[in-house]
């Protein structure tokens, strides 16, 4: 036991030297830092997947990522070689994947790292790492394990793992991609003595490069093979527009897209910038802007056939090594001709529509992808361009509570979004709720939040309430089409009226309301809120609720400028209200009454305030208000009575005034004070008279 302790700390002194710091930059310029100043932890999950790939590796990871999605679970990497949760059997090996240079070795080197410094699994006793690069120098010699040992540790000469049977051994083996060694499993023979000699020989592979240090790093595909060809090689010149044609059929036509990366670069390669980096060795440089017209317009004409999601995003990329300066608008022209609406995306394409977009150095006003098939995992994969656009609509996107935890986020940073829609998402309450992390955050800077038909109930309404009395900057809030209830408006309302409250529209249409949550709406209404705009309709709000709500309408303190009550079952009774709000000196411009019971008998009575001098309003929807040639004829009366009438916009559309409707309404258009507008008279009268 005594000499295992001593072994053990004599390796854990050797390893952290080691490991405890690596190279940022090349090896030949970079500095040196300590690693767990600048170690960030992977995303390690569970696969049981294995094989060999010979297809190029960013193929690889888009069949990879092409799978049905299932639900993963992250791995630290300190936790390894520990069961998941439900699993007994011990793990004894682990095998690693990743592209190159996502930070596999610089994991197992904080493993290494953790074990030395006591931090972490500590019921390992000892640690061996050894790296297939230095394996592969040592040129048709046999060894054994533990010779094996001896050879890269000399100072553990006199450790023989023999000794150390019971014991918990770990052997790291880093850079399993770099092995020359014929790893043959199923043929070669399996050894289990330490002490024989059973690693076979190999030769050594001269590097073909030699890494020179660059003031800057290439940034695009093409950057990046212009340094590798000014070592490989000197091009003569660049073909002409007719071969990059036949090279983007031939790239179209490929199954595996064993062409995708080549077309780029070549493309990337007619640029002037990418020509300089050439040194001059490309002599006909004269017909780049020539040849890249003819091909841009080429890859757009490809673009507008009939091409799967993945082809079509692959020429984004094209005309992105093109620097073409329409690309976002052609993105989104492609994005709004509905094309993704039925197509099942799969998060490979999602990605690489993302980098096209975050690529170009176009300013994103607004992201549309309303009807696409976008789902939680799409979404997930779009967020850094939602991130840095002002608006972004997502609704009718397949979206359900998964997706907020990431909106969620994004409202919490730096984010540029001012517009979010998400309208016809499956969110629920739950949804909601993870949302309000970021909406109640300090961070955020979004104004507009459209969240109708997302089946929502009351519950939600007190996390909405809280982030209201907040100092948030939401401006404008849709919660239409949802099951609120009278209740969800009483909760609702506690935010509202508050002096922090900076919401002037609220959206609260089809929410199954009644007459009973109007007497919370009038006290919000009567407060110093800042509210402009209040839609309610589809409510059975009923002449009662009109009652209530006119209380907090005619309170001097109520800005309300727009109140949109259709189809909310009012008759003539509560036109009499609505005359007395109309008839004070208040702030109503809009008033939508559109669908409801009226009659010429309602209509009369809300003349007396379109009369009234005080009257501000200047848009009146009646449509299917059941107005005939009487009801016509008051708002006629009206209108001409009051020469400093404001209004400008008169809906009577859907109704029966009779024959005489023609006359009376011209005379409305033709009064120099009032430029009436007036909306068609319905299909079962003649509309054919060009005054309409």
């Amino acid at each position: 036991m005594d000499f295992l302790l001593t072994s053990q700390q004599k390796l854990k002194s050797h390893l952290k030297k080691l490991f405890e710091c690596i190279f940022e930059g090349t090896a030949k310029h970079g500095n040196r830092t300590p690693l767990n100043d600048i170690y960030t932890e992977l995303y390690i999950t569970e696969s049981s997947t294995g094989g060999i790939s010979n297809e190029h590796e960013v193929r690889h990871i888009e069949r990879a990522l092409n799978k049905p999605a299932v639900q993963e679970t992250k791995i630290k990497c300190m936790d390894i070689f520990t069961p998941l949760p439900g699993e007994v059997t011990h793990i004894r090996t682990v095998l690693t994947q990743g592209i190159a240079g996502i930070g596999k070795t610089v994991s197992v080197q904080k493993f290494i790292l953790d074990w030395a410094e006591g931090k972490e699994n500590q019921e390992i006793n000892l640690i061996f790492s050894l790296a297939f690069r230095d394996l592969n120098l040592l040129k048709n010699k046999q060894f054994s394990l533990t010779q094996l040992v001896h050879y890269f540790l000399p100072e553990f000469k006199e450790f023989e793992l023999t000794q150390h049977l019971n014991s918990k051994v770990l052997f790291v083996f880093d850079g399993l991609d770099e092995c020359h060694l014929p790893l043959d499993f199923k043929n070669n023979e399996v050894w289990s003595d330490v002490n024989k000699d059973n690693l076979p020989g190999s030769t050594v592979l001269e590097r073909l490069f030699v890494e020179e240090h660059s003031e800057e790093i290439p940034k695009t595909l093409t950057e990046m093979y212009t340094h590798f060809l000014i070592f490989q090689t000197s091009l003569k010149n660049l073909n002409d527009s007719n071969l990059l044609k036949r090279t983007v059929d031939q790239a179209l036509e490929s199954k595996n897209g064993h062409l995708d990366l080549y077309l780029r670069f070549l493309l990337g390669l007619s640029m002037e910038y990418n020509q300089d980096l050439l040194n001059g060795l490309l002599t006909q440089a004269g017909r780049t802007l020539h040849n890249n017209e003819k091909i841009v317009h080429y890859i757009y004409k490809k673009i507008n056939e009939n091409l799967s999601p993945e082809k079509t995003i692959y020429l984004f990329h094209c005309l992105n090594e093109l620097n073409d300066n329409s690309l976002v608008k052609e993105v989104q022209n492609y994005l709004n001709a509905g094309r993704l609406a039925e197509k099942n995306m799969n998060p490979t394409d999602w990605s690489a529509l993302a980098f096209v977009l975050m690529m170009s150095a176009e300013e994103l006003e607004e992201l549309d992808l309303r009807n696409c098939a976008l789902n939680d995992k799409g979404l997930q994969r779009m967020l850094p361009v939602i991130q840095v656009s002002r608006t972004a609509l997502v609704n009718r996107c397949s979206l359900t509570e998964r997706c907020c935890e990431g909106l969620a986020s994004i409202l919490s940073s730096d984010s540029n979004l001012r517009v979010l829609d998400l309208s016809d998402n499956d969110l629920q309450d739950s949804g909601v709720k993870i949302l309000s992390a970021g909406l109640g955050n300090q961070q955020c800077k979004l104004e507009i939040l459209r969240l109708n038909r997302c089946s929502l109930t009351e519950r939600c309404f007190e996390v909405l309430a809280s982030i209201l009395n907040s100092d948030s900057n939401l401006r404008e809030l849709d919660l239409s089409d949802n099951d609120l209830r009278d209740s969800g408006v009483e909760l609702l309302s506690a935010g509202l009226g508050n002096k922090r409250c900076k919401l002037d529209t609220l959206r609260l249409n089809r929410c199954s309301l009644t007459e009973g949550c109007y007497g919370v709406l009038t006290s919000v209404l009567s407060s110093d809120s800042n509210l402009r705009v209040l839609d309610l309709s589809d409510s059975d709000l009923r002449d009662s609720g009109v009652e209530l709500l006119s209380n907090g309408l005619g309170n001097k303190q109520c800005k309300l400028d727009t109140l949109r009550l259709n189809r909310c079952s009012l008759t003539e009774r509560g036109c009499e209200d609505l005359a007395s709000v109309l008839s004070s000196d208040l702030n109503l411009r809009v008033l939508g009454l559109s669908d409801n019971d009226l009659q010429d008998s309602g209509v009369q009575l809300l003349c007396y305030g379109l009369g009234n001098q005080k009257c501000k309003l200047d848009t009146l929807k009646l449509s299917g208000c059941c107005v005939t040639e009487r009801g016509c004829t008051s708002l006629a009366s009206a209108l001409h009575l009051n020469p400093c009438s404001h209004l400008r916009e008169l809906d009577l559309s859907y109704n029966h005034p009779g024959d005489s409707r023609v006359k009376l309404l011209s005379d409305l258009l033709e009064d120099p004070h009032l430029w009436t507008m007036v909306d068609s008279i319905g299909s079962d009268q003649d509309s054919s008279n060009p005054a309409l």
